[in-house]
């Protein structure tokens, strides 16, 4: 490490231990100054071997180099296991032709074949509110890196209904439910920036997903969909204290239900990020929820009590009703490796034929 900007390096790498620092003796956390937790290795599943004692090797420079995956896969795949895979499926719907998916691996190709089915591009929704949420463009920022298409859609847009002949997915930054419900108040903004979701935007995203829409929301937006459109869950840390239950930025251990085709191609123990996420008491289904112990993966984490068992994905599902969930998978564009919930971290709702 006695190099330029080592010390930047360990950081990126290394899993951080963050102090309980409080504003005075027994009162709530001091805020830091950004999020707690970096740890690279396990936003991005790669392994990383410390060697803490001197040691000599020969060596020689690299013109290049390349990650190869740890597990087998059929001639033509493209990994679910990798996340990079979602790139080339774009690249080969952008060329008009289709992508295929394994039903078992939920590997991609680029052919038929046994066991596979077709899957469309999808065509997606973000929601943009007039009140500006900095996970909203981090999220298009996102699928843009990863080639998808999509459009925005405001309050108005989404009032008028008939959403499912636009859309096959619409996704709800980060955003707290009144902001998006009631948006910045008459006389504060000009008219034409006022006003939220309201109880017609409530209206046509219960019908959208009638229609066998999916609803994506990620992080505080979740209860929004509790709140508004029925889903049956409860998160267990609304109204708990700072002093009881913070997550400023931390990486948390989960656990995949591997039945689940969310989990298609992903290890059955990933780490997840968590700023100030929900977490679920439900009977609904949850591909992802944290263990009874050892939540804390790197950072800074008070109320794992909270959180232990419960559930950290939801993916809600029935005609009429509509979705919650926690996490943010765009998090400054980081924690890739859960890309494939593009839920990041949140509550998914869809309609009871809905399959990945």
């Amino acid at each position: 490490m006695q190099q330029p900007f080592s010390g930047w390096a360990k950081t990126l790498l290394e899993r951080q231990d963050y102090p309980d620092l409080r504003l005075y003796p027994g009162g709530p956390p001091k805020r830091p100054y950004d999020v707690t937790a970096q740890t690279l290795p396990l936003q991005m599943g790669v392994e990383v071997a410390t060697v803490n004692q001197k040691f000599d090797a020969t060596l020689k420079s690299a013109t290049q180099f390349a990650f190869e995956l740890n597990h087998p896969i059929a001639a033509g795949a493209l990994a679910a296991s990798d996340v990079y895979s979602w790139k080339e499926a774009n690249k080969i719907w952008k060329s008009g032709k289709p992508v295929y998916r394994d039903t078992a691996s939920g590997d991609f190709f680029a052919a038929a074949g046994d066991g596979r089915r077709s899957v469309s591009a999808p065509r997606i929704g973000i929601y943009k509110s007039f009140i500006p949420s900095m996970d909203e463009g981090w999220t298009r920022w996102l699928l843009e890196d990863f080639g998808f298409v999509y459009s925005s859609v405001e309050n108005k847009e989404i009032q008028a209904g008939a959403l499912r002949k636009h859309f096959d997915v619409i996704v709800f930054p980060d955003a707290t439910p009144a902001s998006m419900e009631n948006g910045y108040s008459s006389g504060s903004m000009p008219p034409e920036f006022t006003g939220g979701l309201g109880p017609g935007g409530a209206d046509a995203l219960r019908e959208f997903a009638s229609a066998g829409g999916k609803l994506i929301f990620l992080n505080r937006a979740s209860d929004y969909a509790t709140l508004h459109l029925g889903v049956a869950a409860r998160n267990v840390v609304h109204g708990v204290s700072s002093s009881e239950y913070y997550s400023p930025g931390s990486i948390l251990n989960a656990r995949l239900d591997l039945h689940h085709p969310l989990a298609a191609g992903l290890p059955q123990d990933l780490a997840i990020w968590s700023e100030q996420s929900p977490a679920w008491d439900t009977q609904e289904s949850a591909p992802v929820r944290y263990p009874e112990a050892n939540l804390l993966a790197s950072g800074w984490l008070l109320g794992a009590k909270y959180l232990a068992g419960k559930a950290a994905l939801v993916d809600a599902r029935g005609r009429g009703r509509n979705p919650p969930g926690p996490r943010r998978p765009s998090n400054a564009f980081l924690p890739r490796r859960s890309l494939p919930w593009l839920d990041g971290y949140g509550l998914l709702f869809k309609p009871k034929s809905w399959k990945l």
